[in-house]
């Protein structure tokens, strides 16, 4: 059983109704009497530290604490295909020392995800993890409280096949930590950055440790995580033949030589390229596709000044989904060009490529009203790429219209 990192607990909760937990909100450990005898549950808000720097990733566990003799089963899941991928059957508020809250991310449009029962054994424990970066952002030191909601689907038995909804019982559970967040230090970052990635890339790390380490390099922006998502992004490249799009986005969010380098490396990649592993040929040209295809999608939310250059050479890509991410963000230009590629695109062999260019050409003669573009799936044969708003699909009174929604069909 891997060990863990000691946890520290400033407020634990009993699930009750929320005038009890008000009452209880002055005791470190408030008890009350709970409001399902049938799963007498407490919770617990873990935070990873109790004092993390501006600016430094932490993971937070919710724990449901079964203290009965008999097994116990939660569901989860059917709430992470978002922008983040955070779980938004949680509810997460952090507040200041004056009770104003923080801003939190914005995850765009939820489209479910799949779902399934977690065990709690009997005098055991169950936890749910939260990364704290995809639900606040600090912008100053200070203290803070977070508080974490969610309405439990609890239910027994030994079923194989799906609860239903009379065999479920819905218990709301909330808890609370207190967090102190201390003013930025470069050399404890580094040490800290040097720390996650000698633990990420540790042949011997357990898969979730590697995934929690690896999670805080991508959410660091700091240019000195940068040898870390190359190497990822390439090694998946090189060996997956398909793309690590998580290390893929954050690596595309620096203004960097090395990050702009791997993405032109990927954006070159061919079906002849050697595919180790690949059963056939055409996989092997469907894996290269969807790399370029990623590799296009980075490199226009890259903020390297020669990004959007080198996206417009990729306008005779073999790939449609290329070619239109392509269409998509000539918006960078300035308009006049903007328009004389659209008018070129218009001959492409691609119905849909010259249906994107006639909507892009025509809509920027007039000037719709800006409006918050949602999110946009898109979906390859072998992976699905997530893309996220950029400066060159908001519409910034040039008449550039928004990309299409893809939305993915699972």
């Amino acid at each position: 059983m891997k060990s863990m990192n000691p946890y520290f607990t400033a407020s634990i909760g009993v699930l009750m109704s929320f005038s009890q937990w008000q009452q209880a909100q002055g005791a470190q450990v408030a008890f009350a009497r709970p409001i399902a005898p049938r799963f007498p549950a407490t919770i617990e808000l873990r935070a990873e530290k109790t004092a993390i720097l501006l600016g430094e990733p932490m993971f937070l566990k919710f724990v449901v604490h079964n203290p009965t003799a008999r097994e116990w089963k939660v569901l989860q899941g059917g709430d992470y295909r978002n922008n983040l991928g955070r779980p938004d059957s949680f509810k997460v508020e952090v507040r200041d020392a004056k009770g104003k809250l923080v801003s939190q991310p914005d995850a765009g449009f939820g489209l479910g995800g799949l779902m399934g029962a977690q065990i709690i054994p009997a005098h055991g424990e169950f936890a749910f993890s939260l990364f704290l970066p995809h639900w606040a952002t600090f912008s100053q030191p200070g203290r803070y409280r977070i508080t974490a909601r969610r309405t439990l689907e609890l239910f027994t038995g030994n079923k194989i096949s799906f609860p239903t909804s009379k065999e479920l019982t819905p218990i709301p559970a909330r808890a609370s930590v207190d967090l102190q967040v201390l003013p930025p230090d470069s050399q404890q970052m580094g040490a800290l950055i040097e720390k996650w990635q000698k633990a990420a890339l540790s042949p011997h790390h357990p898969f979730d440790y590697f995934e929690d380490d690896a999670e805080k390099l991508r959410a660091v922006g700091d240019v000195r995580v940068v040898p870390f998502l190359v190497r990822s992004v390439l090694k998946s490249a090189q060996r997956r033949r398909s793309l690590n799009t998580s290390d893929l986005f954050a690596l595309a969010k620096f203004n960097d030589e090395r990050a702009f380098a791997t993405l032109q490396k990927l954006a070159r990649s061919r079906w002849s390229d050697p595919a180790p592993g690949a059963l056939a040929e055409g996989l092997t040209w469907q894996s290269a596709d969807d790399i370029r295809f990623g590799a296009a999608s980075a490199l226009a939310q890259s903020p390297h000044p020669r990004a959007p250059e080198f996206l417009l050479s990729m306008r005779h890509d073999p790939s449609v989904l290329v070619r239109q991410t392509v269409v998509q963000n000539m918006g960078k230009l300035p308009i006049k060009r903007a328009r004389a590629m659209w008018r070129k695109m218009l001959r492409d062999s691609s119905k849909e490529v010259r249906s994107e260019a006639k909507r892009y050409l025509e809509n920027s003669r007039t000037k719709p009203k800006l409006q918050k573009r949602p999110l946009t799936i898109h979906k390859s044969s072998s992976k699905r790429f997530r893309r996220f708003a950029t400066s060159s699909d908001e519409e910034k009174g040039d008449g550039t219209p928004k990309p299409r929604s893809r939305r993915s069909s699972r």
